[in-house]
């Protein structure tokens, strides 16, 4: 599956502060179809603890990543806040649901997984380039 990201380049007036439907479509399409796709169809390395690198699970820890980051991303730019000041801020607050996510499942609702918050990672970083290349304030 190949998607194109394009962005129009005609001058954003202040008060256009979210990302144009297509765009917003584009981005949903990008983390539902390709995230799952790429990371499930990748070949399978298993663990001795049965907790692999690449599984379905880790497909939604990315894509809930970049989700979060896009709307946090989105959420301080319109406050307003510099690109790089909100990148950092909607990365603070990713992390940390990420990483209560985990000591949630720790404390014995699930399985706790050093993989899975690193595919939350992963998630960031995916979030965080789709925002700058979908922002038009720079």
């Amino acid at each position: 599956m190949v998607l194109t990201l394009s962005i129009a380049t005609a001058p954003v007036s202040n008060a256009q502060r979210t990302p144009a439907p297509a765009v917003r479509a584009t981005v949903h399409a990008v983390l539902h179809d390709s995230v799952s796709d790429t990371v499930c169809n990748t070949a399978r390395i298993n663990t001795a603890d049965g907790d692999r690198w690449f599984a379905r699970d880790k497909a939604k820890h990315v894509a809930a990543s970049a989700i979060i980051q896009l709307a946090a991303f989105f959420a301080f730019r319109s406050a307003p806040a510099r690109q790089s000041v909100a990148i950092v801020r909607a990365s603070a607050v990713t992390l940390s649901i990420g990483a209560g996510k985990e000591l949630w499942d720790r404390s014995g609702h699930g399985d706790a997984s050093w993989k899975d918050f690193t595919w939350d990672g992963i998630g960031i970083l995916t979030g965080s380039g789709l925002a700058v290349a979908v922002d038009r304030r720079h």
